[in-house]
């Protein structure tokens, strides 16, 4: 048994938010394993930036409570148009029905995410080998 799905967008959103907010459509909901599940969740976007010296930032919360991981903020010295960026963490004792959702924000200016792909995969935590 497993729960593998995605969800991607093709439509541009954008955001000048200094704080986290919901990347529009970029959310999934674990299905039942019988028990709760290891993920292995993975983001890949294509942004663009409008302003030199801007970061990006992104992050994946399962409900609500951010996932804690390396590599998400990502600095642009210059003005760069169809950035290709991608992250993935692994979540563990996720259990039904829990929601993911990628969030993103920007220091300064606009973010502009042109396309993304979220993807989880996830098996019963017992399947696991450590």
């Amino acid at each position: 048994m497993h729960d593998r799905q995605c969800v991607g967008s093709e439509d541009p959103h954008d955001t000048t938010s200094l704080t986290y907010v919901d990347l529009p459509g970029a959310t999934l909901t674990t299905i039942s394993l019988s028990q709760p599940g290891s993920y292995v969740v993975t983001f890949s976007a294509l942004m663009n930036v409008l302003l030199n010296n801007t970061t990006a930032n992104f992050r994946v919360s399962i409900d609500g409570v951010p996932v804690d991981v390396d590599g998400t903020d990502v600095r642009l010295k210059v003005k760069e148009l169809d950035i290709s960026y991608t992250v993935s963490c692994i979540a563990a004792n996720v259990p039904e029905g829990a929601v993911m959702q990628v969030e993103y924000k920007t220091d300064k200016g606009t973010l502009m995410v042109e396309e993304y792909n979220l993807t989880i995969d996830g098996v019963p935590q017992t399947r696991v080998v450590e």
